[in-house]
């Protein structure tokens, strides 16, 4: 199609005419020369090597110079006795492309195919136009946007052409999707002749590393709020945040800080941290609304919310009543509204809800608990759907900090589950890795699925992973399934270890 467009459509080449193709071993270049031939042109080319000039004399092209020298344009205007060229299709860039607009014939067209020149702006004298040549830029990118009709009657010429047989398939070279890499390297490198493409038919093997995110920092002109902030987790998270850039940090609890909080309070102001502790009932309209006001009056403005607010009151279905439901609810549903409204007309970076994974593979006693965290697993989802920032992460137990840490019996019921601990460092790294990826709901949680129950007490989201857990294994803790594959993956070379796994 840019072919067409460029040498039919805007360059007009018609049969007698001379037309440089730069470039002419590339896919563009080799589909250029089927157009040109068709035309009735003489063609003269250019390529980056010996091997793709080669090429193209194979295909009797008669006038191949290098492109990589600017000695071509004394070529062209010795061999057409110093008239020049009638067409261009230029791709070079800088001087060569200057060179080229110097060998135009008389009423020439200059079909620029390349970008760099034009996005810096390049200066270029009237003196080349002086005999009536044309420059016209090729973009049928912008085509599409422009003028869709007749990007579409050119994309039906091309298309029924190609199925007539009038333009054959170009050279290509294919490339597995897993190689992707080697081919954007090859295209970088000028080495192809043709047209590269990434094959999807091995796209089961393909594993492609994502790009690493960029690492969590916080401004410090904003101030970022925490609930919860005076318990042992809020104040892990306020330590991380201060290390990470933090500045301005407002911790909100319903109690005085213990000595412990004030200790970890003094080393954050050392650190360089302003931190303001508010005495707060999070699931009070009136109390957050005033906080804010406050913090709207006397801090920077407001960048991130992190919400780790929560109480539990573990007990059967049976034993609970309406006060003691209330009581779990309160501070998770209630605070996590109150914050989404209270923020609604602010621009957050995030709006971080601490959940559990009680809300996703339940938790035995925890029916209130488990309620009030699926309700802020909605809340991100929905603020989501609003095109706000929202993310609600189910966190397993923590070690030393959190309610798991200060409920023995809560942890105890969490390790029969096969459940462990998160490390708080551990956790930390996690919260800095998911903190940027821009999904509503994640769960983190340590599990040896092996000891997770199964049966009629297992959630059947996660019945897969429970019946993988309950495989026999043998006394070194693998089957013979696995302890075969583990021997082949170590024996085979390191370039097919990925594909395997």
């Amino acid at each position: 199609m840019t072919a067409v467009y460029a040498l039919k459509h805007l360059g007009r080449l018609a049969s007698g005419d001379r037309v440089l193709i730069h470039a002419a071993a590339g896919g563009v270049g080799l589909a250029a020369i089927q157009v040109a031939r068709q035309a009735g042109a003489e063609i003269f080319a250019t390529a980056g090597n010996p091997e793709k000039r080669a090429f193209l004399e194979s295909l009797g092209v008669r006038h191949v110079m290098d492109s990589r020298s600017l000695a071509f344009a004394d070529e062209v205007m010795a061999l057409t006795g110093g008239r020049g060229m009638d067409v261009v299709l230029n791709s070079l860039a800088g001087d060569a492309m200057l060179k080229s607009l110097d060998v135009m014939a008389p009423y020439g067209r200059f079909l620029e195919l390349g970008k760099r020149d034009l996005y810096e702006n390049r200066r270029v004298g009237l003196w080349p136009f002086r005999k009536g040549v044309s420059y016209l830029p090729v973009d049928l990118a912008g085509l599409v946007h422009a003028r869709p009709a007749q990007f579409n009657a050119l994309w039906r010429e091309v298309m029924q052409d190609v199925a007539a047989g009038v333009w054959q398939p170009l050279p290509h070279q294919v490339f597995p999707i897993d190689e992707a890499v080697n081919a954007f390297r090859d295209m970088a490198q000028g080495k192809h002749i043709g047209k590269l493409v990434l094959s999807m038919r091995d796209a089961s093997a393909a594993l492609i590393a994502p790009a690493s995110e960029a690492p969590v920092s916080f401004s410090a002109e904003g101030t970022y709020l925490i609930t919860g902030g005076l318990g042992g987790l809020g104040l892990q998270v306020a330590r991380w945040m201060v290390e990470q850039g933090a500045r301005h940090l407002v911790l909100i609890g319903r109690r005085d800080a213990s000595d412990h909080a004030r200790r970890v309070l003094d080393s954050l102001e050392q650190a360089g941290a302003q931190v303001v502790v508010v005495r707060a009932d999070v699931s009070s309209p009136s109390q957050m609304a005033r906080v804010l006001a406050e913090m709207d009056r006397d801090l920077r403005p407001l960048r991130g919310v992190i919400h780790a607010a929560g109480v539990i009151d573990d007990g059967l279905l049976l034993q609970q009543d309406w006060d003691r439901f209330t009581s779990v609810m309160a501070p998770k549903l209630e605070g996590a509204w109150i914050l989404h409204t209270l923020t609604l007309d602010r621009r957050l970076d995030f709006f971080v809800l601490f959940s559990s994974m009680s809300a996703v593979v339940g938790s035995f006693g925890q029916g209130s608990y488990a309620a009030a965290n699926a309700f802020l697993d909605g809340l991100a989802a929905y603020r989501r759907a609003q095109g706000l920032s929202g993310l609600s992460i189910n966190w397993g137990p923590w070690a030393e900090v959190g309610m798991a840490a200060a409920d023995g019996a809560m942890s105890e019921r969490m390790r029969l589950m096969g459940v462990r601990t998160i490390a708080p460092q551990a956790g930390l790294r996690v919260l800095e890795r998911i903190l940027p990826q821009r999904v509503a709901r994640i769960g983190v949680m340590p599990i040896d699925w092996r000891e997770f129950p199964s049966g009629a007490t297992a959630p059947s989201l996660l019945a897969d992973l429970v019946r993988e857990g309950a495989h026999d294994h043998s006394a070194d803790g693998r089957g013979d399934e696995g302890r075969q594959f583990r021997e082949a993956l170590f024996a085979a070379a390191a370039e097919e270890q990925q594909s395997m796994l």
